[in-house]
């Protein structure tokens, strides 16, 4: 499935970046990007974030930095004890910081973001920050994004999520519309038990070529990124519906129930049963 584009138009604001809440019962599926940098921040819920070619569950406390055109959705948990999903977001264009020469290290940040940016540890001043901006006058607004940057610059503690890059750079266009093409047809048809010789041929390569290509792009093998495809929407099945485990493995792209119970503990540590119960538990 292709991203598709939304359309912010900050520029037609009486402001210089977008302020929003999203706050719902639940979240369903948006593959998005868009030109503007984003912050977004998880006050309540739970489910299944997906960032490029990661995908991960999130939950409250979460935030993260999404660098321009960066292909991201968040799909909530059906079983959260939080009556509501509360998203808290910042969108604006990257060039809000170009003519200042104190932001130079902010550049290397948004080429970071360019993967997407998980800062597991934030502190509770920059989340009370955060909250206050629902309320605050605009100018109060820009100062806090600006604490905020300022946070994530200094931030130690992170990690980036996608292991490619979504950017317009021209050297990389052609390659990133191949893995692209490559990683949407394996999202759209990973229950189907799609072959490494069709993927390979649409990407135009040998199998054995396509291969190290795969793993040079993604940093995983082919068989690797499929698996991990498949465990995470199993993650998704058995958060959001009541199948059996049976039918998650089936719907997930596996061909037998022993099959998906061996690689769903590989990558997740526990069993497919445990792994829904401790969510109806949290």
């Amino acid at each position: 499935m292709n991203p598709k584009l939304e359309t912010i138009r900050i520029q037609d604001s009486a402001q210089t970046f977008r302020f929003y809440k999203n706050e719902a019962e639940s979240w369903e599926s948006f593959w998005h990007y868009h030109p503007e940098i984003e912050i977004t921040y998880i006050h309540k819920g739970q489910g299944i974030r997906f960032v490029g070619d990661s995908i991960e569950p999130y939950s409250s406390g979460d935030l993260i930095l999404f660098g321009k055109n960066l292909p991201h959705n968040f799909v909530s948990n059906r079983y959260s004890d939080d009556k509501k999903q509360v998203l808290y977001g910042l969108q604006f264009s990257d060039d809000l910081f170009k003519n200042f020469r104190e932001c130079k290290k902010v550049d290397k940040l948004f080429e970071l973001a360019q993967y997407g940016i998980y800062f597991p540890s934030v502190d509770q001043s920059i989340k009370d920050k955060i909250l206050a901006l629902e309320s605050c006058s605009p100018l109060k607004r820009l100062i806090h994004l600006l604490e905020l940057i300022d946070s994530m610059v200094e931030c130690k503690d992170y990690r980036t999520l996608s292991s490619i890059s979504f950017s317009e750079s021209a050297n990389l266009h052609k390659h990133q519309n191949r893995i692209q093409e490559v990683i949407s047809f394996i999202k759209s048809n990973f229950n189907k038990n799609i072959s490494l010789d069709q993927v390979a041929n649409l990407a135009g390569l040998t199998s054995p070529s396509f291969c190290r290509w795969f793993k040079k792009s993604t940093g995983k093998t082919y068989v690797d990124y499929l698996n991990s495809i498949k465990v995470e929407r199993s993650c998704q099945y058995l958060i959001q519906t009541d199948w059996a485990i049976k039918r998650v493995a089936y719907e997930s792209g596996f061909e037998s129930l022993a099959s998906f119970n061996r690689t769903f503990k590989k990558y997740k540590q526990k069993a497919p049963n445990n792994y829904r119960k401790g969510l109806v538990l949290q």
